[in-house]
């Protein structure tokens, strides 16, 4: 991934109070009705002051939030740089493809048992099939 954002000031806090034995997402089940929603907002509050990144402006915003509508609304910032830096990451060690895949051919291994019964007795069959190549199997269309 070479741009986007990766992580924002939620993921810092939260990363912050992990450290800390904190698990903050385990304080809700439904974070828009909880009956503990002031729990929250002190335990992110608290561990905000721990990302030292976070400048004494922002700090006052989400000091002064009031509800977990206000502080998503703040912490919805992106901090990717920062954080990238403080967990001693880089881009590179996030990488999403997504798409068809380039695949065009497979192998199949079989072994196959069978029961017969034949004139009141059993008989059992075994057939086994090795590493057939199946050319084109797995081709996507390109359009």
């Amino acid at each position: 991934m070479r741009n986007g954002d990766i992580f924002n000031a939620y993921n810092a806090i939260h990363y912050r109070a992990l450290q800390d034995g904190v698990n903050i997402d385990g304080l809700y089940k439904n974070i828009t009705n909880t009956p503990n929603s002031q729990q929250i907002i002190n335990t992110i509050k608290q561990y905000a002051t721990k990302v030292d990144y976070f400048g004494n402006n922002f700090q006052s915003q989400i000091s002064g939030a009031n509800s977990i509508a206000d502080l998503q609304n703040i912490l919805g910032r992106d901090f990717t740089s920062q954080e990238l830096n403080y967990r001693g990451l880089e881009r590179k060690d996030f990488s999403l493809r997504a798409g068809q895949s380039k695949l065009q051919s497979g192998q199949l291994f079989l072994t196959l048992k069978f029961l017969l019964m034949m004139n009141g007795k059993c008989t059992h069959l075994e057939a086994t099939a090795t590493a057939l190549e199946m050319p084109g199997i797995l081709q996507a269309s390109e359009q």
